[in-house]
């Protein structure tokens, strides 16, 4: 398992919906899994850590560089 600190400061310009989208298209997490994240992100500007599988860590690399979401992989 891999995880990605997305950090709120860095990223608040962007939208967190594509994470969400990723975690729930490969069902990594359901939506409602996923919506106490979103809630951190964007409601409370706190950090969030992700959890992906290490079969599809270089495709969550891939999608977060698509919308340019900066990260730390941790």
């Amino acid at each position: 398992m891999s995880n990605f600190m997305l950090r709120r400061d860095v990223n608040k310009d962007r939208s967190f919906v594509h994470v969400v989208n990723f975690l729930t298209a490969y069902q990594i997490m359901s939506l409602e899994d996923a919506v106490p994240l979103f809630k951190a992100f964007h409601l409370r500007s706190e950090d969030v850590v992700v959890g992906i599988p290490d079969a599809l860590d270089s495709r969550f690399n891939q999608a977060l560089d698509a919308v340019n979401l900066r990260y730390e992989k941790i």
